[in-house]
């Protein structure tokens, strides 16, 4: 009886230890990336700041790119004068891509105080991804569509204008036992689209 007793405790310890190990790996985790990420929204691209090379094997050497006054980063960023080394040549870039939804279940369009929170998030990610002359693609249903001209902010047309990318997003029919025909999803889809084009334009 002692014995089990003893093997109960020792299995319930080890379990205790696992969990907490996860557990503080977690939240060493998630407090690194916060203090990786200010507090307010970064300054914009334009303010003068030198953006980084996307060519990292050339930073060393002082080359770096700056965006024009308009936010976007010219086309040859990441060039470099500088030939690569031998331990270099050959080396494939990674490509990551990222869609960012503005999900059916937001409350923009009757919460202003989300809605402006999330536009302070898109402008500082477009501010990093310029400054590394990356690309987002922000997706909107119908909620953050419509606060765009609810709240006198249409953001995804700035999104636009700054390079980036804007589509819709469709969460209707994801749901299981979602009964909508061929048709009322076809309505639905030329819905979404009417609104995001009728803020950004059809091309």
């Amino acid at each position: 009886m002692i014995k089990n007793q003893k093997t109960i405790w020792l299995a319930a310890a080890g379990i205790l230890l696992v969990v907490g190990g996860f557990a503080l790996n977690r939240y060493l985790y998630v407090t690194k990336m916060a203090e990786r990420r200010p507090l307010s929204p970064r300054p914009p691209a334009s303010s003068g700041k030198t953006a980084p090379s996307a060519n990292l094997g050339s930073a060393a050497q002082g080359s770096s790119t700056s965006t024009d006054a308009s936010g976007a980063v010219p086309s040859d960023i990441g060039t470099s004068s500088v030939a690569p080394t031998d331990s270099s040549k050959g080396d494939a870039p990674l490509y990551v891509t990222t869609m960012t939804h503005m999900e059916e279940d937001f409350k923009d369009d009757t919460d202003k105080n989300l809605f402006e929170r999330h536009v302070a998030n898109m402008r500082w990610a477009m501010d990093l991804f310029d400054e590394y002359g990356a690309k987002l693609t922000f997706e909107s249903e119908q909620p953050f569509s419509k606060a765009n001209t609810i709240w006198g902010t249409n953001i995804l047309k700035e999104v636009i204008d700054r390079g980036h990318g804007v589509g819709t997003h469709a969460g209707f029919g994801a749901t299981k036992g979602t009964t909508l025909t061929v048709a009322e999803l076809t309505a639905k889809f030329k819905e979404n689209k009417a609104l995001v084009d009728g803020l950004v334009g059809a091309e």
